[in-house]
């Protein structure tokens, strides 16, 4: 009986370590996937505020630079990070700055007037209400930067960051 027990146990120990390898593995491929996908800047499909549907042709042939800013209002990261553009709206200025949020419109549209986002031209704020953020670019940290110059990818940062190392690349 015993030896039955320490058999099935061990059988048990093996699937598992099998299964969470299993899983490992399937993650590190759609990492994989997932990064050779947003080499070039994907296509998309958001709303902006006005209800109205914003999509990657809404972005000039893809020229120039464009950043995309995975965000949350309630975010301490996420606010200073904004802060922190607003002061440097100047050097942001020959950037497309899209910003994407899967919160509700409310919180987005306090989050605008706490900041005075609609000042700034080139900033566009989008809400992703069926969460495709994660999906397209395979993150969904907050706050997240996807850097692209002329449509291809510059610079990922994940995470709060100095204010620097996104004005570098836009330079």
């Amino acid at each position: 009986m015993q030896k039955t027990t320490k058999l099935l146990l061990i059988t048990f120990a093996l699937l598992f370590v099998l299964l969470l390898g299993l899983k490992v593995f399937t993650t590190v491929q759609y990492k994989k996937e997932k990064k050779e996908q947003v080499k070039s800047l994907p296509a998309f499909s958001f709303i902006e505020m006005n209800g109205r549907k914003y999509s990657r042709e809404n972005i000039a042939h893809n020229k120039g630079i464009v950043i995309i800013n995975y965000f949350d209002p309630d975010c301490d990261h996420c606010q200073f990070m904004t802060s922190q553009i607003i002061k440097n709206a100047i050097r942001f200025s020959t950037a497309q700055v899209i910003m994407v949020t899967n919160s509700d419109s409310a919180a987005v549209a306090h989050f605008i007037n706490r900041y005075q986002l609609m000042r700034i031209k080139n900033i566009v704020m989008l809400r992703d209400p069926n969460s495709n953020f994660y999906k397209i670019w395979g993150s969904a940290v907050t706050p997240s930067f996807f850097i692209y110059k002329n449509g291809a990818i510059a610079k990922t940062i994940m995470g709060e960051t100095k204010i620097e190392n996104i004005i570098d690349v836009i330079k």
